[in-house]
């Protein structure tokens, strides 16, 4: 039996979204399963409404129709679940050897940067990210781009898993304030290199609704096996499902 192009990437989608979710239950009773509820939104109704919205871009006005809630009941939750992802996001978005002992391999394994850059951990970079703010507070974030965005940084290592991820600043706001800012706060557990290497020739570095969201587009790429595919849905449309509801 031939197999279209469609279904195969149908199948591998369907296989990305039973790993979140597979995923996600494993934090269901650290996290999820102590959300204050009524005795008409149990945590497994808020869990299954909230990854509803999320994975098929449903509006407040929809999830009331498909959950028979309220929409302040719909909102008020969705905002719950979403703190308690973001809690979830902090066991996920790090890296897994906090110390750095071992150098990575894909520095290891070549001449060409063996032994320069034996002590590099990662990479960072920032992205915009399109914000949806009041006409009114509009202003600090409109830069460059010509339309209201949050400046995001992030920082990932080399199996492009990201390890950290800092969101709500300003679209006007320069990439470096960002991430002195972050360097300067010990509260964001921004992963640094060992003592010593920033005097070396070759230094290497390793918030609203709205900058919560960011981390949790960041999650699904840490808790994919290493060897999943990068189908166009783990690239691109799992992100943009994530931030519909958000955007529209």
């Amino acid at each position: 039996m031939n197999t279209s192009d469609d279904d195969v990437e149908e199948l591998e989608d369907g296989l990305i979204i039973c790993t979140v979710v597979r995923a996600v239950k494993t934090y269901y009773l650290k996290y999820v399963h102590k959300t204050p509820c009524s005795r008409k939104m149990n945590a497994t109704k808020i869990l299954g409404m909230f990854l509803h919205m999320l994975g098929h871009g449903v509006k407040n006005r929809l999830a009331q129709e498909r959950f028979q809630h309220s929409g302040e009941t719909v909102s008020r939750y969705f905002g719950a679940m979403l703190d308690i992802v973001c809690k979830m996001a902090i066991d996920i978005i790090k890296p897994m050897d906090l110390e750095f002992r071992g150098i990575p391999q894909e520095i290891r394994r070549d001449t060409r940067y063996m032994p320069y850059f034996k002590d590099c951990i990662g990479a960072i970079d920032g992205v915009h990210v399109k914000a949806s703010i009041p006409p009114s507070d509009q202003v600090p974030y409109i830069g460059r781009k010509g339309i209201p965005t949050q400046n995001v940084m992030v920082a990932c290592n080399f199996d492009m898993q990201f390890t950290f991820a800092c969101a709500g600043w300003e679209g006007t706001a320069h990439d470096t304030r960002v991430f002195l800012s972050v360097l300067r706060n010990p509260n964001l557990n921004f992963s640094k290199p060992p003592n010593g290497i920033p005097n070396q020739p070759l230094p290497t570095s390793r918030i609203t609704i709205q900058s919560s969201t960011i981390h949790v587009c960041c999650m699904p790429y840490e808790i994919f096996p290493l060897g999943l595919p990068h189908t166009p849905f783990v690239t691109g449309v799992w992100p943009s499902l994530l931030l519909f509801y958000l955007f529209n």
